[in-house]
């Protein structure tokens, strides 16, 4: 995620993983989710979704970063990333 986003806006990000204990101290709930999702996994039928619900209008996580307005979500993004129509 940290690679796509960072071609979306044009700079470099870095990823650290947070300890969960630190997490919980911030969130029980977010670290919950977290812990969920390292223990458990996250597991979706996507091409079921898709053909269950097309009117949805499903795209992926690059198209997604591609076509947002990073400027004014994240106002110190390189501008000729503003969007996905520059």
């Amino acid at each position: 995620m940290a690679e796509i986003l960072a071609g979306a806006i044009g700079a470099a990000i870095d990823h650290r993983r947070v300890p969960l204990a630190r997490v919980r101290q911030w969130s029980t709930d977010l670290a919950a989710m977290f812990a969920y999702f390292t223990d458990v996994g996250l597991h979706l039928d996507v091409a079921g979704l898709r053909r269950d619900y097309p009117e949805v209008g499903w795209h992926g996580f690059v198209d997604w970063a591609a076509a947002q307005d990073w400027t004014t979500l994240l106002p110190t993004a390189p501008r000729d990333h503003a969007s996905s129509t520059s």
